[in-house]
This record gives structure tokens, sequence and C-alpha cells, in this order.
């Protein structure tokens, strides 16, 4: 499944852990290091659980709550990557969304651009 909040694009595949529980990878695209970043949220249930199955705005909000804590201030965004700004005062050149109070002065919006879930073994 790839979407975006606010710019910010993100790439999420489910995955199953060697223990048999789900994880689900969190690849942001356009993130700092070249993209090469992201993060994994972890179930304790198995994969096969129905449990275990995320809906599209369940795994939005997973996002949405992580680049926020990542450019609030003391986030991991301005501790690791201080010359990262946020993906839509990159397109727009307004200087007054980057952290202004370390959360986004602009409501958060999703975009679904396809749903399509890889499964690694």
């Amino acid at each position: 499944m790839k979407f975006s909040i606010d710019d910010e694009l993100f790439r999420v595949s489910q995955r199953r852990q060697p223990t048999g529980m789900m994880s689900y990878d969190f690849e942001w695209l356009n993130g700092p290091d070249n993209g090469n970043y992201g993060f994994t949220v972890g179930l304790s249930v198995d994969w096969s659980d129905p449990r275990a199955q995320r809906t599209p705005e369940q795994l939005m909000d997973e996002a949405r709550g992580f680049i926020e804590g990542f450019y609030e201030p003391g986030g991991i965004g301005e501790a690791d990557f201080p010359e990262h700004i946020p993906a839509r005062t990159r397109r727009t050149g307004d200087q007054e969304t980057v952290r202004p109070t370390g959360r986004y002065r602009w409501p958060l919006t999703m975009c679904m651009e396809e749903s399509l879930w890889r499964f690694r073994r």
C-alpha cells in the first residue's frame, strides 16, 4: 500500500516475523537519508489471526503519528536530521510551516494511491 500524508510518501508492506507474528514496515519514500528511513510496527498476534490485519486508515494513523513525532521539538528529526524539512515545505517554499510549534500548522490530509500488499518471507 502506498499513500501520502501532507506530501510525505509512505509505502507499507506486511511481513511475517520468524516467531509467526505480524509486522508492518513503513518506508518513508521522501524522508531523510534519501528515502532510506522508515519504521516498523510489530503486533503481538499471529499473522493468521484476523486482529493482525490493519485497515488502510489504521496504517495511515501510524504514519501520521510518526511524522508528527518526528518533527516535534526534541523529536528524531530535530536531533538526528536537522537539515531535513517537511515535504510540503519543500514543495511550497513556505518557511512558516517548518516546525513553528513542533507540529504541523496545516491539517493532515490523506490520499490513497494504491492498495497492494506485499508479503516478505
